[in-house]
């Protein structure tokens, strides 16, 4: 936690930078950085939307690897917090100048078929199915649900022979 006498140096500091970017002295990356740290750690979301306003005047020359790291993780960090909309909207904008409006990429298609995988637990079990194939007199208990997504023939069977059959009838396996 920041001391009282710490946040009135950094409440100065700022005021200092603020003084000197009305003059029209150009951000630099490392200051820009170290302003929007200190913003957001005494919770001052003006400061920091005009932080992120002021962004472009930084110039691009500017820019080095402070920029990746740490400036990337302190903005996508306010991006994942922040619930104040136009920081949100200032902090896509700044993506968007970082890294160009590239089209979002394709998503490919989900499989969304079924699957037919099921916990040991609930397998052969009387207490946990819903419906009891009799094949050739011997029980076997499974789950509707089951079935008909692994197969076509039990979706017809099951279809056939509707819901409220509970035991299946099977004979003459070869």
């Amino acid at each position: 936690m920041e001391s009282r006498e710490d946040a009135y140096a950094h409440l100065e500091l700022r005021t200092l930078e603020q003084s000197l970017h009305s003059e029209s002295v150009p951000w630099k990356l490392h200051v820009w950085l170290e302003s929007l740290h200190v913003a957001q750690q005494l919770s001052r979301d003006e400061v920091t939307l005009s932080l992120l306003r002021d962004f472009t005047t930084i110039r691009p020359q500017d820019y080095c690897q402070e920029l990746v790291s740490p400036a990337l993780p302190l903005l996508c960090n306010r991006l994942a917090t922040s619930k104040d909309y136009a920081i949100t909207k200032r902090l896509s904008a700044i993506f968007s100048h970082c890294y160009g409006s590239a089209p979002t990429p394709s998503v490919p298609q989900m499989d969304l078929t079924l699957s037919t995988q099921l916990d040991a637990h609930f397998l052969n079990n009387p207490e946990m199915s819903d419906v009891m194939l009799l094949v050739e007199g011997r029980p076997f208990y499974s789950h509707r649900v089951l079935l008909m997504s692994a197969s076509k023939r039990f979706r017809s069977l099951l279809s056939f022979c509707g819901s409220d059959t509970s035991t299946i009838h099977i004979s003459d396996i070869t």
